[in-house]
């Protein structure tokens, strides 16, 4: 018994020997577990601080690219709306005779042929200015004809007491006007006018002014209002419309 009871307390002894070597292995290995644990813990803290820094610097860059106070949709807004295009005018009209620069110019419509003459230059000191009625509302496609004075005083003895007809926007310069109620005291000698004159004739530009008085030039003048048919570009058509404004003698 007391063998039995030797070799247990042999091996309590033996025991608490290797408990005591162990121990501080044990507390060792654990607080170097602890360690690393908070280690890992500390890098995995810093890289998610870091991923949510990524992110919301890439969330601001988004922002700012789609939706941000500095808009780059805005300038090319204001650049449209500054190379927008004016309306185009809605009246053209042609004015020729003794103004300053005679030429095609474009208004509004219902503008007044005072605004019309101011473009073109103003009248000439020739100008007979009495002759054309400054109020009166422009309308698309007309022609208005400034006479000079040498030019009113004579038509207005061709008329001999009638109602002098006026320049302007009338039938003397293809406003639309029946031609054949204009007055017979105001019709055009085709062999003596000059250019000025014979366009003032409905139907009759600057081109076919100079065709007649070139073909008259070439064939020694008009024998009969007829022979004007002649002339390149006047057909049957456009003859009927100066017949009654045309003479020959």
């Amino acid at each position: 018994m007391k063998r039995i009871e030797t070799f247990k307390n042999g091996i309590r002894k033996q025991l608490g020997r290797f408990t005591l070597f162990l121990f501080p292995l044990f507390l060792g290995f654990s607080g170097f577990l602890g360690a690393c644990g908070r280690e890992e813990a500390h890098l995995l803290t810093e890289a998610f601080q870091q991923e949510a820094g990524a992110e919301a610097a890439f969330d601001g860059t988004k922002s700012d690219e789609t939706g941000g106070e500095a808009n780059p949709v805005e300038p090319e807004s204001e650049a449209s709306g500054s190379e927008r295009e004016e309306p185009a005018p809605s009246c053209y009209v042609y004015v020729c005779g003794a103004v300053g620069r005679p030429d095609l110019y474009s208004f509004e419509e219902g503008e007044r042929v005072a605004h019309v003459l101011e473009r073109a230059g103003g009248l000439t000191e020739q100008a007979a200015k009495e002759a054309l009625n400054l109020a009166e509302p422009l309308r698309d496609g007309a022609m208005i004809y400034v006479p000079d004075q040498a030019e009113w005083e004579e038509r207005k003895e061709q008329a001999r007491g009638a109602e002098i007809p006026t320049f302007g926007q009338n039938a003397d310069l293809r406003s639309g006007a029946d031609p054949s109620q204009s007055d017979a005291g105001a019709r055009v000698n085709i062999n003596t006018a000059d250019q000025k004159l014979l366009e003032t004739l409905p139907g009759i530009g600057a081109q076919k002014a100079e065709r007649i008085l070139r073909y008259r030039s070439e064939h020694g003048g008009f024998k009969n209002v007829e022979e004007m048919k002649q002339v390149p570009g006047i057909k049957d058509k456009g003859f009927e419309k100066i017949r009654d404004r045309i003479v020959t003698e």
